[in-house]
Parts: C-alpha cells; structure tokens; sequence
C-alpha cells in the first residue's frame, strides 16, 4: 500500500510531459496499480487492511509520519468497510482533502476513485461555510504573519499586485450573511450599482515562488483614482506589519492606476522637499519607499501598439511597421517552407490584431522575426 501511494504522489506532483524519458516507466507501473486497486472487491481490501494491521513495521513507525500523513490512513481503514453514503469524515478529514481538491480538481477525481475520500459535493458545502468579505481581512494577514515568522530576509521580499477582472452582473442572495451580492462594494461602502469588475491585491514572492490574495473589491467599470489612493495606504502598514518587506507596486497602464501613482509621486515629491531629501522616482506609503513596475505584458502590448503609427529611432537608425509588413509578405509567399510559421494577418495587418493577446505581440517580436529583419536586411546591400 505504501508503495502505491508513493507512485502515485510521484504521478501527481508534475505533469507527464515533463518527466524526462528513463522516469516514463513509473507512469507505466502507476497506470498498472490504478487499474488493479479500481478492480479490487471490497473484501479484498479488507483484506489488505487486515494484514497491514499486522504488520509490525507499520505499527512501529507509524508515528514517524506526518500529521497530514496519519489522518490519510486513519481515514482509509476507518472508511474501507463502509459503503459511499455510510462514510462520515471529521473536520481535520475534509480540510485535507479540500486541500488536495483545490490543488488539482482532475487529480481528485482520479483519487476519488481509488481510496475514501469526501465527495466533491461534500468540500463545496464546507467551502461554503467560509464567508470572506469585500475590502482587508485581519484574518488573512494574521495567518500571513504566522506563515512567515521564520522566513529569511530573502523570502520576505514581495510586490504588491493588483488588477482588475471582468464579471459578468448579476445579483445572488447570500442566505448566510443576508445580504444581496453583486453590488458595488468599495472599502466597506456598498453602493446600488451593478458591479461588472472586481479589484484584487495580491503579495508575490520576488526571490521565492509564492503568492497570496489579500484583498478584493466590487466596483463598477474602474475604481476612482482617490479610492485607489485610500485603498493602497490601507493594504501597505497591513503587509508591513506581517513582517514581510514589499518592495514596489506592479499593476497596467490603466487611466486610474496612473493617475493614482501620479498623485502618489506628487505627496511624495512634496514631501521629500519639504524634509531635503533627494527623490528617487519611488512613491513612499506608511513610510515605507516603494518603486512603481508596470506589468511587462503590458508594456510589450504598449510597444506593438505605438509602432503600429510611429517609427522607432535606435542609434541613428530608424524602424518601421512597414518592415514587419515586408518580411510578412515575402515569407508567406514561401508556402509550407515558411522561415515564420506563427505570423499570420493577426499579428500583422493593422485591422485585424488581436491587441489584447500578450502572444501576439510577442510573437511578432520573437528572435526569428529579428533574424528575418538582419537576414534580408543584408540581402539588401
């Protein structure tokens, strides 16, 4: 039985193209142990159970594993003689396979079928249950601080994130907080307005690979730029005081984020002239210095989109939309031999770009089209 869990968590933990090929033989054994345990009667599971109980190794370093690991088996052989609608599962049973639920839906299902778990109804009821608020909420932050109490300087440095999401309007009656949503909700202020968007803030690791929501709000369209104002000097002193060290703001080009950065700077410039201290372009919130990203998707998307009418000047030498329009043409007359097979008329014709697709942009400024450029460049000479 160990055996197979510990193939399986190997089959889980990544995707099957990415196991290098002399690995690709465990994906074989795991299908062979998914097929035989699906088959397995009831009895001989029992069975199996009985024999593990038996086994005095087991019962000898069983506290040697994890708590995590303890309550997965628990669970086994307290469930393996009950039939689907008889099995109850404690609390510490249902968050870890919420856990596992959220990490990989399709892995769950696969899981479900081969040990006892809670149904997928059964993790959304308890979902449910948790009720989190439009705006900042302590709770978040409080687990936040714990999480990183024994951090290194290293893992503590972080971007604030924010951007806004489309939704779709519409309102749900919220039986457990009785209140309607799908209203306009801005720090703590619900207006009746529909709300089409929503404005979420997230922490993101810059030397570790970690990330984690801590605010959103409903609003309409956009938020002003004085909410957003509002809404960043109360996130800010919030992450600070979890201990973790945020070292700038990364957000799009969108009118109200500029103009909030804009009127940031402008406080800070007033304030580091009335103190004699030298500006360095970053904005500082609860005295904390904090220098300003704009997303790189974003950026490549502005660049297309202005050499789309304007010519670019790069040591005395000029470059024009018309030179990506050249190399287009001449390499689609290549047919099946095309040099740039991913160019097509969306990424060229000025009609029919795709200009909110990050790829695109990327695409047409890929390091073959920069061959291509040289390469009939030098033709020319």
């Amino acid at each position: 039985m160990n055996i197979k869990l510990n193939y399986f968590i190997y089959f889980t933990s990544g995707s099957v193209k990415k196991i290098v090929s002399r690995k690709r033989k465990l994906v074989k054994i795991l299908t062979n142990i998914a097929t035989e345990t699906l088959s397995d009667s009831v009895s001989q599971r029992l069975d199996q159970a009985q024999s593990l109980s038996r086994n005095k190794d087991l019962l000898e370093n069983f506290y040697l594993l994890n708590k995590q690991a303890q309550t997965f088996l628990f669970m086994q052989l307290k469930q393996i003689h009950k039939s689907k609608m008889a099995r109850r599962f404690t609390l510490d049973e249902k968050l870890m396979a919420l856990l596992i639920m959220k990490q990989s839906p399709k892995s769950y299902k696969l899981l479900e079928k081969m040990f006892a778990l809670p149904s997928k109804r059964t993790l959304n009821r308890l979902s449910e249950k948790v009720s989190i608020q439009p705006g900042l909420n302590p709770l978040i932050f409080e687990h936040i601080s714990n999480t990183t109490k024994k951090w290194d300087t290293k893992q503590k440095l972080c971007t604030i994130v924010f951007d806004e999401v489309s939704l779709t309007p519409h309102l749900t009656f919220n039986e457990k907080d009785d209140i309607i949503n799908g209203f306009v909700d801005i720090a703590g202020e619900r207006k009746l307005k529909y709300c089409d968007h929503a404005l979420v803030f997230m922490l993101r690791g810059i030397c570790s690979p970690w990330r984690q929501s801590v605010a959103f709000y409903f609003c309409e369209g956009t938020v002003s730029a004085a909410e957003l104002q509002c809404i960043l000097k109360q996130i800010v002193p919030q992450v600070i005081r979890t201990g973790l060290i945020p070292l700038g703001l990364v957000c799009d080009q969108g009118s109200t984020f500029r103009t909030a950065i804009r009127r940031l700077r402008e406080d800070t410039i007033r304030r580091r002239n009335i103190q004699g201290v030298h500006d360095d372009g970053s904005v500082n919130i609860a005295d904390h210095d904090l220098s300003i990203f704009f997303d790189p998707p974003h950026l490549l998307k502005g660049l297309r989109n202005n050499f789309l009418n304007k010519d670019i000047i790069w040591e005395e030498k000029t470059a024009s939309w018309k030179d990506i329009e050249f190399i287009f043409d001449l390499d689609s007359k290549l047919g099946h031999t095309r040099a740039l097979p991913k160019l097509t008329a969306h990424h060229v014709d000025r009609q029919k770009i795709k200009k909110m697709k990050v790829s695109v942009a990327a695409q047409v400024f890929s390091a073959r089209t920069a061959a291509m450029l040289k390469y009939t460049n030098a033709l020319s000479k």
